[in-house]
């Protein structure tokens, strides 16, 4: 018996900003000198993303002010950037979730198991919970906020699905990761902060995962292996902590040449003996632009094996958790191998590995 992703969706809020957009409405509202303005420039023309979406509907007019958030005049404390969290998140997920129901075609009331997956904001019932009645889902359901892991937060809640899916043929699990990265815009002038800024973004992604695939069901993928190791001496390299004017990213510029140097083996030890990198189609998390290099070549890949990722990264920046699975969306649109590798990365410094099987043709 093998666990499957049984249908996969993903969306963005209606808002977007191509990156010389937020550049330029950065400079303004964080009040960035000429030669801040002119490395935040640079920056965002280096990094292969062209565009990213937002809650925020008003933020290149008015820096927040519509949203309670108020630049020109002071940093929002985290307390009003949850606010939106709590109001924001919760849709974004239902509107994902339905589509995912939607492609899956099964009863609702045949679900079994929620799973929230999310980082960028804490609200109490969780989004698991409030999924309940928003979608119709029975009373008993079974539910789990998997909360604060960062990116590779997708790796952790398909781990989960896929134990509870081989528990019981008839466990139909509903997972969902929602994220709001871009409520905590920082207002420092630090390289790190700079760089954060311009990577991250909103989205939100939602799996269907089961096992023993009923006649009106169409897999997707079979979640084969999964792995993890925590890189040593890195605890201070990717950070991600609750403060008073938001949560705050600290991106080491050592991060790259982490993944680069123990990226190779532990992806050789995921594949198993005998199994060559070109034989895969490479579904890495689309971190920042250094970080996919790093990956490339460190295992010698090809461009169009990692062709998801890059154009995810292009089109939606990162979006923390559901950008994994966005990729794999990315994946299903196009001719692969039937073998994938997933990647991702996280706090830690965390690597997260992920072995699927394309069983959609």
């Amino acid at each position: 018996m093998t666990a499957t992703i049984l249908a996969l969706a993903t969306e963005v809020p209606k808002t977007s900003l191509a990156q010389e957009d937020f550049a330029e409405a950065a400079t303004k509202h964080l009040k960035l000198s000429e030669s801040e303005a002119r490395l935040l420039e640079r920056i965002t023309k280096n990094g292969q993303i062209s565009r990213r979406h937002t809650v925020v509907e008003d933020f290149y007019e008015n820096g927040f002010k519509g949203a309670a958030f108020n630049f020109c005049e002071s940093t929002p404390q985290t307390s009003l950037r949850n606010e939106i969290f709590k109001k924001e998140a919760p849709q974004l997920a239902i509107s994902v979730c339905k589509k995912a129901l939607h492609a899956w075609g099964g009863d609702r009331q045949s679900i079994t198991h929620v799973i929230s997956v999310s980082c960028t904001g804490m609200i109490a019932p969780g989004i698991e919970f409030l999924l309940i009645d928003a979608l119709g889902l029975p009373r008993n359901v079974e539910r789990l906020g998997i909360n604060f892991m960062g990116c590779f937060g997708a790796f952790k809640g398909l781990a989960v699905a896929k134990a509870l899916a081989l528990e019981n043929p008839r466990n139909r699990v509903l997972l969902v990761c929602t994220e709001l990265c871009s409520l905590h815009l920082q207002t420092d002038t630090q390289i790190d902060t700079l760089i954060s800024n311009t990577l991250f973004a909103d989205g939100a992604a939602a799996v269907v995962v089961g096992s023993k695939a009923h006649s009106t069901e169409k897999p997707l993928f079979e979640i084969c292996r999964q792995g993890s190791t925590a890189l040593e001496s890195t605890l201070d390299l990717m950070t991600w902590e609750a403060g008073d004017y938001g949560y705050s990213m600290r991106l080491s510029a050592h991060v790259p040449a982490q993944i680069e140097a123990h990226i190779a083996p532990f992806a050789a030890r995921l594949i198993g003996d005998g199994q060559s990198f070109t034989s895969f189609t490479w579904a890495v998390h689309p971190g920042g632009k250094s970080i996919v290099d790093s990956v490339a070549k460190a295992c010698e890949l090809q461009p169009e094996q990692l062709r998801a990722s890059w154009k995810v990264l292009k089109d939606y920046g990162n979006m923390s958790s559901p950008t994994f699975l966005f990729v794999l969306k990315e994946i299903l649109n196009e001719k692969s191998n039937e073998n994938i590798i997933g990647l991702g990365f996280g706090p830690g410094l965390s690597v997260e590995g992920i072995l699927l099987k394309r069983v959609d043709n």
